[in-house]
């Protein structure tokens, strides 16, 4: 995430904000899907939540449409339906990261993080994660395909509106993608952020009939805060790359709570 440009508000009637512009400057931002920007110049932080979930949703398919057996395949499918959507930019923030973490010096370490070759560190940093991922989904495809479907909806739906929870509260720097996101989320668009994540979590619980979920949920969300909390001071201020690092840390945190609760 640590190049991307915020996209640019389209011009519109006397430039109105609408109630769809969160949701599509969330999608433009986190999908790979040719929404367009929104009418008005916004991070669309509040609309996090409920992104992640809709990308669960799709991710979710080939958990509920193959048996069974075939858990580590539909697993796969899973992570690769979700990596397709979103870009594979949260996968490619936490590569930097780790390269970055790695790195002798501070110099060292932001030639590292911009650097678009993958290092040493953020190739098996990759191969962790996913492996952690894949792991626990086909442990709950195993055990339930339902509860495992509702995990990843409620997994992404964690680390996305997670950041954009604690977004306000960073330390910045003085340009970037994570300065600009930073900068332009409102405590009110944090704010309605965690109350959509609750609100997501809350529903999958509900369709469910379990609290695993909701609990999953939970797990990934403080992981994902966290880590970016972590991350921003140890590289002197919010990156796009700590953004997407701390996604895929949430995601993988809510899977493994999910897989630990399972029935």
């Amino acid at each position: 995430m640590a190049d991307l440009r915020p996209p640019a508000p389209r011009s519109g009637p006397r430039g109105r904000p609408s109630l769809i512009d969160p949701l599509r400057a969330a999608a433009s931002l986190l999908t790979s899907v040719p929404v367009g920007p929104p009418a008005v110049a916004t991070t669309g932080a509040s609309a996090f939540p409920v992104v992640g979930a809709a990308l669960g949703v799709v991710a979710a398919v080939p958990l509920l449409v193959l048996p069974a057996r075939d858990g580590p395949i539909a697993a796969i499918l899973a992570l690769a339906i979700l990596a397709g959507l979103d870009g594979a930019l949260h996968l490619d923030g936490l590569a930097d990261t780790a390269d970055a973490l790695a790195a002798p010096d501070p110099a060292s370490a932001e030639r590292a993080r911009t650097d678009p070759r993958v290092g040493a560190f953020g190739a098996v940093a990759l191969v962790l994660v996913l492996a952690v991922d894949a792991t626990c989904l086909a442990l709950l495809v195993s055990a339930d395909r339902g509860l495992a479907a509702l995990a990843v909806i409620a997994g992404a739906a964690a680390g996305r509106g997670a950041v954009a929870t604690v977004a306000p509260w960073l330390p910045l720097r003085e340009s970037g993608f994570g300065a600009w996101f930073g900068a332009g989320t409102t405590r009110t668009g944090a704010g309605l952020a965690l109350v959509g994540l609750i609100i997501v979590a809350m529903a999958v619980s509900t369709v469910g009939r379990t609290a695993v979920p909701a609990l999953a949920a939970a797990a990934g969300a403080a992981v994902s805060c966290g880590a970016l909390v972590v991350l921003a001071r140890r590289q002197g201020g919010a990156t796009g790359d700590a953004f997407g690092a701390a996604v895929e840390l949430g995601f993988a945190a809510s899977l493994c709570a999910a897989a630990l609760l399972r029935p």
